[in-house]
Protein backbone atom coordinates (compact mmCIF):
# COMPACT_ATOMS: atom_id res chain seq x y z
CA UNK A 1 0.00 0.00 0.00
CA UNK A 2 1.34 3.36 -1.28
CA UNK A 3 0.79 6.56 0.72
CA UNK A 4 -1.47 7.76 -1.82
CA UNK A 5 -3.92 4.72 -0.71
CA UNK A 6 -2.91 5.50 3.10
CA UNK A 7 -3.91 9.62 2.38
CA UNK A 8 -7.19 7.97 0.24
CA UNK A 9 -8.44 6.06 3.02
CA UNK A 10 -7.63 8.67 6.01
CA UNK A 11 -9.29 11.59 3.82
CA UNK A 12 -12.46 9.14 3.44
CA UNK A 13 -12.77 8.35 7.00
CA UNK A 14 -12.28 12.69 7.54
CA UNK A 15 -15.17 13.02 5.15
CA UNK A 16 -17.41 10.91 7.10
CA UNK A 17 -16.59 12.16 10.61
CA UNK A 18 -17.55 15.68 9.32
CA UNK A 19 -20.88 14.19 7.37
CA UNK A 20 -22.12 12.34 10.66
CA UNK A 21 -23.56 15.79 12.66
CA UNK A 22 -24.62 17.46 9.48
CA UNK A 23 -26.49 14.34 8.79
CA UNK A 24 -27.92 14.03 12.19
CA UNK A 25 -28.81 17.71 12.57
CA UNK A 26 -30.57 17.87 9.38
CA UNK A 27 -32.54 15.01 10.39
CA UNK A 28 -33.69 17.43 13.63
CA UNK A 29 -34.27 20.15 11.43
CA UNK A 30 -36.11 18.16 8.77
CA UNK A 31 -38.42 16.07 10.73
CA UNK A 32 -38.36 17.95 14.60
CA UNK A 33 -41.52 15.94 15.63
CA UNK A 34 -40.50 12.26 14.81
CA UNK A 35 -37.42 13.28 16.11
CA UNK A 36 -38.88 14.24 19.67
CA UNK A 37 -41.42 11.41 19.55
CA UNK A 38 -37.94 9.22 18.97
CA UNK A 39 -36.04 11.38 21.47
CA UNK A 40 -39.07 10.89 23.97
CA UNK A 41 -39.21 6.86 23.36
CA UNK A 42 -35.22 6.60 24.34
CA UNK A 43 -35.46 8.67 27.13
CA UNK A 44 -38.70 7.08 28.88
CA UNK A 45 -37.82 3.55 28.11
CA UNK A 46 -34.84 2.78 26.36
CA UNK A 47 -34.99 -1.12 27.59
CA UNK A 48 -37.99 -1.19 25.34
CA UNK A 49 -36.50 0.42 22.77
CA UNK A 50 -33.37 -1.66 23.12
CA UNK A 51 -35.24 -4.99 22.89
CA UNK A 52 -37.23 -3.65 19.61
CA UNK A 53 -33.79 -2.95 17.92
CA UNK A 54 -32.92 -6.63 18.67
CA UNK A 55 -36.33 -8.03 17.49
CA UNK A 56 -36.34 -5.75 14.12
CA UNK A 57 -32.12 -6.12 13.99
CA UNK A 58 -32.28 -10.20 14.05
CA UNK A 59 -34.68 -10.60 11.36
CA UNK A 60 -33.70 -8.31 8.95
CA UNK A 61 -30.40 -9.11 9.08
CA UNK A 62 -30.98 -12.46 7.94
CA UNK A 63 -33.25 -10.93 5.15
CA UNK A 64 -30.63 -8.91 3.89
CA UNK A 65 -27.89 -11.73 3.86
CA UNK A 66 -30.39 -14.23 1.83
CA UNK A 67 -31.09 -10.89 -0.44
CA UNK A 68 -27.73 -10.73 -0.91
CA UNK A 69 -26.24 -14.05 -1.91
CA UNK A 70 -29.53 -14.44 -4.30
CA UNK A 71 -28.16 -15.14 -7.62
CA UNK A 72 -29.26 -12.42 -10.25
CA UNK A 73 -28.90 -8.86 -9.50
CA UNK A 74 -32.76 -8.23 -8.74
CA UNK A 75 -32.11 -9.79 -4.57
CA UNK A 76 -29.13 -7.65 -4.33
CA UNK A 77 -30.60 -4.20 -5.17
CA UNK A 78 -33.36 -5.12 -2.97
CA UNK A 79 -30.98 -6.39 -0.19
CA UNK A 80 -29.34 -2.65 -0.63
CA UNK A 81 -32.74 -1.21 -0.55
CA UNK A 82 -33.25 -2.57 2.84
CA UNK A 83 -29.73 -1.92 4.25
CA UNK A 84 -30.30 2.31 2.96
CA UNK A 85 -33.46 1.70 4.98
CA UNK A 86 -32.37 -0.04 8.08
CA UNK A 87 -29.22 2.62 8.09
CA UNK A 88 -31.33 5.88 7.45
CA UNK A 89 -33.85 4.48 10.80
CA UNK A 90 -31.26 3.98 12.47
CA UNK A 91 -29.32 7.64 11.57
CA UNK A 92 -33.41 9.36 12.76
CA UNK A 93 -32.73 7.40 15.91
CA UNK A 94 -28.95 8.82 15.99
CA UNK A 95 -30.56 12.34 15.82
CA UNK A 96 -32.96 11.76 18.43
CA UNK A 97 -30.29 10.42 20.82
CA UNK A 98 -28.23 13.53 20.00
CA UNK A 99 -31.20 15.77 21.11
CA UNK A 100 -31.22 14.14 24.05
CA UNK A 101 -27.64 14.26 24.72
CA UNK A 102 -27.79 17.97 23.63
CA UNK A 103 -30.61 18.31 26.27
CA UNK A 104 -28.86 16.81 29.21
CA UNK A 105 -25.78 19.07 28.29
CA UNK A 106 -27.40 22.29 27.90
CA UNK A 107 -30.50 21.80 30.24
CA UNK A 108 -31.51 25.26 30.64
CA UNK A 109 -31.43 26.29 26.89
CA UNK A 110 -32.73 23.17 25.44
CA UNK A 111 -31.73 21.25 22.14
CA UNK A 112 -30.02 24.38 19.89
CA UNK A 113 -28.21 23.51 16.32
CA UNK A 114 -24.95 24.34 17.84
CA UNK A 115 -25.70 22.18 20.74
CA UNK A 116 -27.14 19.31 18.69
CA UNK A 117 -23.80 19.41 16.56
CA UNK A 118 -21.88 19.36 20.01
CA UNK A 119 -23.71 16.44 21.39
CA UNK A 120 -23.72 14.03 17.46
CA UNK A 121 -19.82 15.40 17.64
CA UNK A 122 -19.19 13.59 21.38
CA UNK A 123 -21.47 10.78 20.70
CA UNK A 124 -19.16 9.67 17.28
CA UNK A 125 -16.14 10.21 19.15
CA UNK A 126 -16.84 7.72 21.60
CA UNK A 127 -18.28 5.33 18.81
CA UNK A 128 -14.53 5.66 17.57
CA UNK A 129 -12.65 5.23 20.28
CA UNK A 130 -10.74 2.05 20.12
CA UNK A 131 -12.42 -1.47 21.32
CA UNK A 132 -15.26 -0.23 23.81
CA UNK A 133 -17.08 2.25 20.94
CA UNK A 134 -16.55 -0.44 18.13
CA UNK A 135 -18.01 -3.38 20.24
CA UNK A 136 -19.82 -2.04 23.16
CA UNK A 137 -21.02 1.42 22.58
CA UNK A 138 -21.80 0.97 18.89
CA UNK A 139 -24.11 -2.18 19.10
CA UNK A 140 -25.47 -0.70 21.67
CA UNK A 141 -26.38 2.66 20.35
CA UNK A 142 -27.53 0.68 17.16
CA UNK A 143 -29.80 -1.30 18.21
CA UNK A 144 -31.08 1.71 20.39
CA UNK A 145 -31.51 3.95 17.68
CA UNK A 146 -33.15 1.14 15.89
CA UNK A 147 -35.73 0.48 18.38
CA UNK A 148 -36.59 3.70 19.28
CA UNK A 149 -37.31 4.77 15.59
CA UNK A 150 -39.28 1.53 14.87
CA UNK A 151 -41.20 2.01 17.65
CA UNK A 152 -41.81 5.74 16.89
CA UNK A 153 -43.25 4.42 13.08
CA UNK A 154 -44.94 1.90 14.58
CA UNK A 155 -47.48 4.20 17.71
CA UNK A 156 -47.32 7.84 16.77
CA UNK A 157 -50.09 8.40 19.06
CA UNK A 158 -48.48 7.13 22.22
CA UNK A 159 -45.29 8.87 21.28
CA UNK A 160 -47.38 12.23 21.78
CA UNK A 161 -48.29 11.27 25.35
CA UNK A 162 -44.47 10.32 26.05
CA UNK A 163 -42.98 13.52 24.55
CA UNK A 164 -45.32 15.57 26.82
CA UNK A 165 -44.83 13.08 29.66
CA UNK A 166 -40.91 13.97 29.41
CA UNK A 167 -41.87 17.82 28.37
CA UNK A 168 -43.45 18.50 31.89
CA UNK A 169 -40.54 16.49 33.52
CA UNK A 170 -38.02 19.01 32.31
CA UNK A 171 -39.93 21.94 32.86
CA UNK A 172 -38.71 24.02 35.67
CA UNK A 173 -40.60 24.14 39.00
CA UNK A 174 -42.76 27.47 40.01
CA UNK A 175 -40.59 29.80 42.53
Amino acid sequence: MNMGWVLGITGGFLALAMMVPGLLLAWTLLLPAFVLRTRGRIAAMPWRCGLTGIAVLVPASLLLIVLFNLPGGLGQIAGWVGAGIGLAAMSLGGAALATLMSERMQPVHGPTPGGLVRAAVALELALIAPIIGWFVLLPVVAILTLGATTLAFLRPAAQRRLVTITEAAHEPEPS
